[in-house]
């Protein structure tokens, strides 16, 4: 037994608050990602469904390194429709998307006060919250694994105090956070 690790400790609510509104769009996108390849789409709808999910990401992505313009409200409540419409067959996944995109709007927009940044940190939560769904009791020690990576290496990178914009980062697998697979 000597020589092994713990299994990792899922991501709280209190530990995302510590992280910048960046470092929070850059979980939620790397979650919603890593929900999105286990959504298989069958049909030309769920297809074009996928396509605006995987969009609604690279928005977050945008929204973690600092590059992306305000989404308009009415854009996220129609990923939320479009989410909820396939809901059945993705798993939820859209769920992930929309969630990730809401807390990259919400950073391009500034946790103003309070209830603001909860805001931020239960959609961050929630796309956590949809990957676990979408992947199953199977794989839950290699989704905490994967997450508590990703959020260590935030707190390392040491984007800024928590709730303000903090610098951007690159949660793409080519950026500091590394691949999605760890």
């Amino acid at each position: 037994m000597f020589g092994m690790n713990p299994p990792a400790l899922p991501v709280g609510l209190n530990e995302l608050g510590s992280l910048t509104t960046r470092g929070l769009a850059a979980f939620a996108a790397r979650a919603a990602r890593r929900a999105m390849e286990l959504y298989r789409p069958s049909t030309d709808d769920e297809r074009t469904a996928a396509e605006y999910f995987l969009n609604a990401i690279d928005y977050a992505d945008s929204a973690a390194r600092g590059d992306a313009s305000e989404l308009p409200v009415a854009l996220l409540d129609q990923l939320f429709s479009l989410a909820d419409q396939v809901a059945a067959t993705a798993g939820y996944a859209g769920f992930a998307a929309a969630h990730a995109a809401r807390v990259g709007a919400r950073s391009i927009a500034g946790a103003a006060d309070q209830t603001a940044q909860l805001e931020l940190i239960a959609s961050t939560f929630g796309a956590t919250r949809v990957l676990y769904t979408a992947s199953g009791d199977a794989l839950e020690t290699v989704i905490n694994t994967a997450l508590r990576t990703d959020f260590d290496a935030l707190i390392r990178l040491d984007l800024g105090p928590a709730a303000t914009p903090g610098q951007g980062v690159d949660p793409s697998p080519n950026g500091p956070l590394g691949p999605l697979g760890r």
